[in-house]
Protein backbone atom coordinates (compact mmCIF):
# COMPACT_ATOMS: atom_id res chain seq x y z
CA UNK A 1 0.00 0.00 0.00
CA UNK A 2 2.84 1.85 0.37
CA UNK A 3 2.88 5.44 -1.85
CA UNK A 4 -0.93 4.73 -3.27
CA UNK A 5 -3.32 6.81 -2.88
CA UNK A 6 -6.33 7.25 -0.81
CA UNK A 7 -6.99 4.53 2.71
CA UNK A 8 -4.82 1.92 3.03
CA UNK A 9 -5.13 -0.67 5.91
CA UNK A 10 -2.06 -2.78 7.07
CA UNK A 11 -0.57 -5.29 9.27
CA UNK A 12 2.42 -5.28 11.38
CA UNK A 13 4.71 -8.56 12.86
CA UNK A 14 8.35 -8.51 13.81
CA UNK A 15 10.28 -10.59 16.50
CA UNK A 16 13.14 -9.37 18.32
CA UNK A 17 15.40 -8.73 21.41
CA UNK A 18 14.29 -7.04 24.52
CA UNK A 19 15.86 -5.78 27.33
CA UNK A 20 13.84 -5.31 30.36
CA UNK A 21 13.97 -4.78 34.32
CA UNK A 22 12.03 -5.80 37.14
CA UNK A 23 12.73 -3.56 40.05
CA UNK A 24 10.81 -5.74 42.43
CA UNK A 25 13.58 -8.36 42.22
CA UNK A 26 16.46 -6.68 40.78
CA UNK A 27 16.25 -8.57 37.69
CA UNK A 28 17.79 -7.04 34.30
CA UNK A 29 17.17 -9.84 31.33
CA UNK A 30 16.94 -10.11 27.44
CA UNK A 31 14.59 -12.33 26.27
CA UNK A 32 12.81 -12.84 22.12
CA UNK A 33 9.70 -11.20 22.13
CA UNK A 34 7.22 -10.48 19.31
CA UNK A 35 5.06 -7.39 18.17
CA UNK A 36 2.00 -7.27 15.90
CA UNK A 37 -0.59 -4.26 15.42
CA UNK A 38 -2.38 -2.89 12.33
CA UNK A 39 -1.64 0.50 10.59
CA UNK A 40 -3.49 3.01 8.28
CA UNK A 41 -1.94 5.02 5.43
CA UNK A 42 -3.95 7.44 3.71
CA UNK A 43 -1.95 8.63 0.40
CA UNK A 44 -1.80 12.06 -0.72
CA UNK A 45 -0.03 11.48 -3.98
CA UNK A 46 2.31 9.36 -5.62
CA UNK A 47 5.06 10.03 -3.09
CA UNK A 48 3.71 11.46 0.25
CA UNK A 49 1.07 9.93 2.67
CA UNK A 50 -0.09 10.39 6.36
CA UNK A 51 0.90 7.24 8.44
CA UNK A 52 -0.62 6.04 11.93
CA UNK A 53 0.39 2.54 13.47
CA UNK A 54 -0.67 0.76 16.66
CA UNK A 55 1.28 -2.46 18.33
CA UNK A 56 1.52 -4.83 20.92
CA UNK A 57 4.50 -5.87 22.21
CA UNK A 58 4.74 -8.88 24.59
CA UNK A 59 7.97 -10.35 26.45
CA UNK A 60 7.66 -13.90 27.55
CA UNK A 61 10.04 -14.18 31.26
CA UNK A 62 11.89 -17.44 31.45
CA UNK A 63 10.17 -18.26 34.63
CA UNK A 64 6.56 -17.76 33.56
CA UNK A 65 4.26 -14.25 32.66
CA UNK A 66 5.31 -11.99 30.26
CA UNK A 67 5.16 -8.43 30.05
CA UNK A 68 2.97 -6.38 27.29
CA UNK A 69 2.92 -2.80 26.44
CA UNK A 70 1.28 -1.03 23.36
CA UNK A 71 2.53 1.27 21.60
CA UNK A 72 0.87 3.87 18.81
CA UNK A 73 3.10 6.29 16.41
CA UNK A 74 2.06 8.64 13.35
CA UNK A 75 4.00 10.24 10.94
CA UNK A 76 4.32 12.14 7.50
CA UNK A 77 5.91 9.83 4.86
CA UNK A 78 8.12 10.95 1.63
CA UNK A 79 8.92 8.14 -0.36
CA UNK A 80 11.96 7.92 -2.20
CA UNK A 81 13.16 6.59 -5.85
CA UNK A 82 9.29 6.15 -6.50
Amino acid sequence: PFGAAGFNLFGILGAGFYNYKRDQSSQDDTNLGWSAGLGLAIGLGPMLSIDARGKLHVVPYEDGGSKKSVSATAGLNYYFGM
